[in-house]
């Protein structure tokens, strides 16, 4: 804040300084990792001055990776993706075998909390289900399937 950057009201962990006709530095922080981003080159220069003065820091130069998502720059700007966290839980789960479908489950099911079967492991389920909704990040066509197979977790069958 001493900086001068304001903490955006719409993103939890976001930070902005500037405007739009003097240039803007966007900083969005994590725990302990921190992604830059700006309109004009020097503002990171002299902000990394900065954090580098105040704190041991390291550069790891142009983003590719952040928090699971992946980043691959064009000449019309940047795509994001999640292709090696989707292959990372189809490995942790054996599912890369698994069939694809267009539309991943029954928009009609129903939870009716009755669940009988045996050898669901409940810890198993509810990190299937916190992988899959973190990738829904990316992947927003599966999030009604997500939240229809989350309803489960109390009682996973």
């Amino acid at each position: 804040m001493e900086q001068g950057f304001k903490k955006c009201l719409a993103w939890h962990g976001v930070y902005v300084k500037g405007s739009e006709e003097t240039g803007l530095l966007i900083i969005c922080l994590y725990v302990d990792d921190l992604m830059l981003t700006r309109s004009n080159i020097q503002y990171i220069e002299d902000f990394k001055s900065v954090m580098k003065s105040k704190f041991e820091m390291t550069d790891l130069g142009n983003l590719a990776y952040f928090l699971g998502m992946e980043i691959f720059r064009t000449s019309k700007g940047l795509i994001l993706h999640q292709t090696k966290y989707s292959t990372e839980i189809l490995k942790k789960f054996n599912m890369l075998d698994c069939s694809s479908d267009i539309s991943p489950s029954d928009a009609n099911i129903i939870n009716e909390g009755k669940g009988e079967d045996e050898g669901v492991d409940p810890t198993l389920f509810k990190r299937l289900i916190g992988s899959f909704r973190y990738l829904c990040q990316s992947r927003p066509d599966i999030s009604f399937s997500v939240e229809i197979v989350s309803s489960f977790m109390t009682n996973p069958c």
